[in-house]
């Protein structure tokens, strides 16, 4: 999985990305969970659906958001990161112009800053978020969203 480092809002980003099979392959973009919280593109879970994505053919990116591993900048509430995930998929989809699907999946944080991102450009996207309970328990609630369905489902 080839490192890119691509220039960010606030100085480089550090990122992990792995093209599909062909030119026009879906893209996803991976964000993970609390900077402030020590949360990485590292995570086991965020390197897990980067993982599930890569095998299904996607094209897929990964980044630490400002601050956090060799990603320069400091951990802005929010509102920085949002723009890191901008810039992070649109180097994704400068390198597929002709793909048209493209999915943001989002761990606690992440997927926090994916709606977010999901609200500004939603004609072209999906988003899968990944919230944690509050009970230690392993279960994930994964909420699928497709915007031209317009729908929802909730997996447990």
């Amino acid at each position: 999985m080839p490192e890119v480092i691509i220039n960010g809002p606030e100085g480089r980003l550090e990122c992990r990305y792995m093209p599909g099979p062909d030119q026009n392959a879906p893209t996803a973009l991976i964000l993970h969970p609390e900077p402030d919280k020590n949360g990485t593109m590292n995570n086991r879970v965020t390197f897990s659906t980067y993982k599930l994505f890569q095998s299904r053919g996607f094209s897929v990116m990964r980044f630490n958001f400002r601050g956090v591993g060799r990603s320069q900048g400091v951990f802005d509430n929010g509102e920085g990161e949002l723009s890191d995930a901008a810039t992070a998929m649109d180097w994704l989809q400068s390198q597929h112009p002709g793909s048209n699907i493209c999915w943001i999946a989002g761990f606690s944080f992440g997927s926090g800053i994916g709606m977010q991102l999901l609200m500004r450009r939603y004609h072209r996207l999906h988003q899968l978020m990944i919230l944690p309970f509050l009970r230690p328990a392993l279960l994930l609630a994964l909420l699928f969203m497709d915007q031209k369905m317009n729908r929802c489902r909730i997996q447990r």
